[in-house]
Order: structure tokens, then sequence, then C-alpha cells
């Protein structure tokens, strides 16, 4: 009996111990492939699947329940997660060559999507706080992505469809929401955020266009529409419920 009651025991603490324990899953085919994973804390979570040659990805997880899936299928592209604290997320994919992301997560639930397809696209993103959101898709040439977040539920979209465009988006503050369009080539938007529930939108269609958008307060409202080339328009906004639409055109 007292045997029994002893591997009974030994069972559950074995389980405990397994049920703590960090996982990291790595899957390569192809040339040359390199990944590296670092995990601190308890049941943290970390995927990687790369086939193709020269690919590289990384991942540093300290604290509990994170959770890092990256995916990479071509040439020489990169990615590295960094993971502090709980349960932040953060998924790559990345198709092509030469793709690069950088995801660096700090606090509680936060999470990052970055889908990457073509060549040369980087995408950056920088997250202190708690259920901030950020959403990068690029597909095509050199183009460039930068979000950074610090506070609590703020929500970011970048959305690039062409070659060398560049977007960055900066909030701080809680609940404001920030989206970027851009189809063309050498458009450039920024928008940055202070305070709570404001709201940024850029659509640009074409070649060289620049939109900034700059919102202090709370419920503030900016829309800007481009389609042509060499547009450029600058709304700020400071207060309470401001609200702006640009709409520019010249083709």
């Amino acid at each position: 009996m007292k045997k029994v009651i002893l591997s009974i025991s030994v069972m559950l603490a074995t389980s405990v111990a397994f049920a703590q324990g960090n996982m990291s899953f790595v899957n390569q085919l192809g040339v040359s492939q390199t990944s590296d994973v670092d995990q601190s804390g308890m049941l943290n979570l970390s995927t990687s699947l790369q086939i193709g040659n020269l690919n590289h990805t990384e991942v540093d997880q300290v604290g509990a329940f994170n959770n890092a899936d990256l995916d990479q299928f071509g040439f020489a592209n990169q990615s590295h997660v960094i993971q502090w604290g709980i349960a932040n997320k953060s998924k790559v994919e990345q198709k092509g060559t030469l793709n690069s992301a950088l995801v660096f997560q700090v606090g509680l639930a936060n999470n990052s999507e970055i889908d990457q397809q073509g060549l040369g696209n980087m995408a950056f993103v920088n997250q202190a706080g708690e259920n901030n959101g950020a959403y990068v898709t690029q597909d095509g040439i050199a183009n460039v992505a930068l979000v950074a977040q610090i506070g609590e539920a703020n929500d970011a979209v970048i959305d690039q469809d062409g070659f060398m465009n560049g977007s960055n988006q900066a909030q701080f503050g809680a609940e404001n929401y920030a989206y970027s369009y851009q189809d063309g080539s050498f458009n450039q938007s920024a928008d940055i955020q202070f305070g709570h529930a404001n709201d940024a939108r850029s659509y640009q269609y074409g070649i060289g266009n620049l939109s900034l958008i700059s919102q202090s307060g709370e419920y503030n409202a900016a829309i800007t529409n481009q389609n042509g080339a060499s547009n450029f328009s600058a709304i700020m906004q400071s207060g309470i419920g401001n609200a702006s639409l640009v709409n520019q055109s010249n083709e």
C-alpha cells in the first residue's frame, strides 16, 4: 500500500513538473537553416517552421503562457520575437527572400501578427502594456512598417502592397486605433496618437504620397484618402471629439 501511495505521489509530482514546463518545437527542411530558442518561466510555447535555405529564427521568452509561432518559406528570411510577461502572442509568417521581422512584447496579453511576402520587406513591432494588437501585412519589395504601442488595448493595422512604401504608427494611451493602407510605390504615412479612443486612418494609392496624422486627446477621428502622385496631407488634432476628412486625387 505504501509503495502504491509513493508511486502515485511520484506520478503527480512528475505531472505537475511537466505541466509547468516550457515547450519548443523546431522543424527545419532545407539548407543551412538556423533557430535559437531561449525560454525562462513556465508554460511558454515556441513553434518554428523553416522550409528553404539560410532562414533564421530567434525566440526569447521570459514569463508564463507566452506564445511565439514563426514560419519561414524561402531564402535568407529573418525573424526575432522577444516576449517578457504573461500571455503575449506573436505570429510571424515569411514567404520570399530577405524579409525581416522583429517583435518585442512586454506586459500582458499583447498580440502581434506579421505576414510578409516578397523581397526585402521589414516589419518592427514594439508593445508595452496589455491587450495591445499590432497587425502588419506586406506584399512586395522593400516595404517598411513600424509599430510602437505603450498602454492598453491599442490597435494598429498596416497593409502594404507594392514597392518601398513606409508606414509608422505610434500609440500612447488606451483604445486608440490606427490603420494604414498603401498600394503603390514610395508612399509614406505616419500616425501618432496620445490619449484615449482616437481613430486615424490613411489610404494611399499611387506614387510618392505623404500622409501625417497627429492626435492628442480623446475621441478624435481623422481620415486621409490619397489617389495619384505626390499628394501631401497633414492633420493635427488636439482636444475631444474633433473630426477631419481629407480627399486628394490628381489622376
